[in-house]
């Protein structure tokens, strides 16, 4: 859900392809989402955390930035 252009038509240039990846992002997130969740109902514990750090694996930078926003907001 973040991109960073020089211009608005690299922007533009790009957007074909960052839609497709940014779509496919989204459903793997909901698709962890929906796994931890049925964890939590069905009263198990949450030892399978692998796959919530595999999608932040598979968004690169996003654990860095993630790290650089809690350390300013700390």
């Amino acid at each position: 859900m973040n991109a960073t252009y020089c211009s608005t038509e690299c922007q533009r240039a790009d957007w074909t392809s960052h839609k497709l990846d940014c779509k496919s992002l989204w459903k793997m997130r909901e698709h962890t989402l929906e796994k931890r969740a049925g964890c939590r109902a069905a009263g198990r514990p949450q030892k399978n955390d692998k796959f919530l750090w595999s999608w932040f694996d598979a968004c690169e930078g996003l654990s860095t930035k993630v790290k650089c926003l809690a350390w300013q907001h700390r």
